[in-house]
């Protein structure tokens, strides 16, 4: 599947922004403010102010049997390498970086949660609510890079 033309989400008002909701919007192509209202269905929380996997997975099922896209959910465990430190050997979650070049689907949709933080791939695009416009996933630089986070789930998108 090749890479999916998607717009940064729209928003009616000015102000901060969750990561969570932002990326949901994102892949579903609603508003902010409606994918925070999903969320608040989801939680039964009238404020959001970060979400849990858990409830990711909920609002990703719910807007996919509406919108008719399906969601293939992968815990770190499958995203992880074997690292030897002090004589033992351990699985490590994957950084962002190391998930972009073994991924199978290059030109895929994705929705990673890394290190406590919601990112979307699509292709060789990224997008989150604190860099709020696609861009080229090598030509990200800085803190808000987040290449050296932990990939701890991934949801592909089709």
């Amino acid at each position: 599947m090749g890479m999916r033309r998607l717009d940064a989400p729209s928003r009616a008002k000015k102000g901060r922004t969750w990561c969570g909701p932002y990326a949901l919007a994102t892949v579903s192509q609603l508003s902010y403010e409606s994918a925070l209202d999903v969320f608040k269905r989801v939680t039964g929380r009238e404020r959001i102010s970060g979400v849990w996997n858990s409830e990711m997975d909920k609002a990703l099922h719910i807007l996919g049997a509406l919108q008719r896209f399906s969601v293939t959910c992968h815990d770190y465990d499958t995203h992880s390498v074997f690292v030897v430190e002090n004589g033992v050997m351990r699985m490590k979650p994957l950084t962002l970086n190391q998930w972009y070049k073994r991924r199978k689907d290059k030109g895929g949709l994705y929705l990673l949660n890394v290190s406590r933080h919601y990112v979307v791939v699509n292709g060789n695009k990224i997008i989150d609510n604190q860099k709020p416009e696609w861009t080229t996933f090598y030509k990200r630089k800085g803190k808000g890079s987040y290449k050296r986070a932990h990939v701890h789930r991934v949801w592909k998108i089709e």
